[in-house]
């Protein structure tokens, strides 16, 4: 959200917010108000960044409806299962899986 408000302040027209729940994730509705207090304009969209399928597909709706993709920031969201030292071995690796694909399917 603060990365959000950030670039809507320093002149992005319009961003495009994915989430794995998408409009239904606590605060999106609140976020794209704050958004459009600012000046810019917002679209929420459920997308997991991890889906390479679902995220391609993303992109290639974007660019049809007029709004290419011009940058990108990936702000992943707050692992759960408490801080790194109270993981076990699996748990540790698969939210890094999750954060790590995402970032490489954005790239």
């Amino acid at each position: 959200a603060r990365v959000a408000r950030w670039a809507a302040v320093h002149g992005a027209g319009h961003l495009v917010l994915t989430s794995r729940r998408g409009p239904d994730a606590p605060g999106a509705a609140d976020l794209v108000a704050s958004i459009e207090e600012l000046g810019a304009s917002a679209t929420v969209i459920a997308c997991d960044a991890a889906d390479h399928t679902a995220l391609h597909a993303l992109k290639e709706r974007l660019e049809a409806d007029g709004t290419p993709v011009t940058t990108v920031i990936h702000a992943a969201g707050v692992a759960s299962g408490g801080s790194t030292d109270e993981l076990d071995a699996d748990t540790l690796a698969a939210q890094m899986d999750a954060k790590v694909s995402g970032a490489a399917h954005l790239d």
